[in-house]
């Protein structure tokens, strides 16, 4: 099921989407995909819905051919976020070979912490492995990084813990590419590591289905009327910051993109510029561009060597989203 309005609004905004299944909707006992993108001022959109009969490669490859269907040839998704659905690991690289393919931080780190708990018990040391040491592994800026921080892991922690060390390994080390930063900085993703947007958009459909038992033609128009106060909300948003000026006190560096460009990428480089003032122009150069990798827009280096030159951001300077 996709609507008109959602087409077009995946057609303008194609970079990033997130998919994942829901249950319980239908009459039918039939697994509900939802795929959801993304706007540039922050808002999910719901590109669209299917129904499947099974979670197989099959049926993600199904899916994913449909939603592929919905763009050119020429235009290709920078990036999906998923769940560790093996099914859906299988089909992305069939359907989607050039889309980098991102595993949800945020179930990654619940995943660890849940067996963690259940091989150490005790919650001090619960936390020490989760969020220290397994964070430092996920949070690495280099590879080398990475890696030692996973040694040092498993010496750590091999022999008391032998069975966590090895379920991180086979579950999640063999993934690495998908989730730790030292890989992902790399990919413009615009801040997006984890499903939550699809997760939300399950709590709204559900709430406007209000019925778990509900005849597939009764779904179909329940959804085509969320999707249509959905559309009216994100142009809204969207009329609305592209619209509005951006004020003075953001400086020269920025007065060539107001009211051509969203708030929220102006809001998010005056950040990094800011951040780069307070701590001082002699660090810049040690701190490389991730922000242009990943959100496309100047990162801090970028700023100050334009600031140096007296001149001003373009338009040709950001990422087109």
């Amino acid at each position: 099921m996709e609507h008109p309005e959602a087409v077009n609004l995946f057609r303008a905004y194609p970079s990033l989407f997130g998919i994942d299944y829901t249950y319980k909707t239908n009459l039918c006992g039939m697994p509900l995909v939802e795929l959801i993108g993304v706007t540039p001022v922050g808002k999910n959109f719901t590109i669209a819905y299917a129904l499947v009969e099974t979670e197989t490669t099959e049926g993600y490859t199904w899916v994913l051919e449909k939603l592929r269907s919905l763009l050119s040839d020429d235009v290709v998704p920078n990036a999906i976020v998923t769940d560790r659905e093996k099914g859906l690991i299988a089909a992305k690289p069939i359907v989607f070979p050039d889309t980098y393919h991102l595993l949800c931080t945020f179930h990654i780190y619940n995943a660890v912490e849940a067996r963690t708990r259940e091989a150490v018990g005790d919650d001090d040391q619960v936390n020490v492995i989760t969020y220290g040491r397994w964070a430092k592994v996920v949070d690495a800026g280099t590879e080398q990084q990475m890696l030692r921080a996973w040694d040092d892991l498993q010496v750590r922690w091999s022999r008391r813990a032998p069975r966590l060390i090895r379920y991180i390994a086979e579950t999640w080390i063999v993934h690495k590419e998908k989730f730790c930063r030292c890989y992902t900085n790399k990919v413009t993703y615009f801040g997006n590591r984890a499903t939550s947007r699809v997760e939300v958009a399950h709590v709204v459909l559900k709430d406007w289905l209000s019925s778990s038992n509900l005849s597939l033609d009764s779904i179909w128009t329940r959804i085509n009327a969320l999707l249509i106060g959905q559309h009216v909300e994100i142009n809204k948003a969207l009329q609305d910051s592209i619209g509005t000026q951006f004020h003075e006190h953001h400086g020269p560096l920025f007065s060539l993109l107001s009211g051509h460009v969203f708030k929220r990428a102006l809001r998010l480089m005056h950040a990094e510029w800011t951040r780069g003032v307070t701590l001082g122009a002699g660090l810049v150069g040690d701190w490389g561009c991730i922000y242009r990798l990943t959100h496309g827009l100047m990162c801090i280096y970028e700023l100050y060597e334009l600031r140096s030159q007296d001149r001003r951001v373009h338009l040709d300077d950001i990422h087109i989203f």
